[in-house]
């Protein structure tokens, strides 16, 4: 979560900052001894990377979630309802 200025706040904020603080000591060579001098390029890829791959797997979890609650558990016991995805989510098919 963040607040309207962009910050991390809540009880995930200082494991967010550790994340960063593991990808910036792998992606930014220890050459530049102040953020300012690192160039822009490397700045863009690391906020790019971390906030797209963040958002991508909380989306995938809340999209398995969501799948599980509303089609996999209730049809259980049927598990020839379960051979193939709903109608809505057809694009979803098991990689042969």
């Amino acid at each position: 979560m963040y607040n309207s200025y962009g910050v991390p706040v809540g009880k995930k904020r200082n494991d967010l900052m550790n994340y960063i603080k593991v990808i910036v000591r792998e992606r930014v060579p220890i050459i530049y001894d102040d953020w300012w001098k690192v160039p822009l390029d490397i700045k863009e890829t690391l906020k790019a990377k971390t906030q797209v791959f963040k958002w991508m797997g909380i989306a995938l979890r809340a999209f398995r979630c969501k799948l599980a609650n509303k089609y996999i558990l209730p049809n259980a016991n049927n598990l020839s309802s379960l051979k193939k995805p709903p109608l809505e989510y057809e694009g979803i098919r098991k990689e042969d």
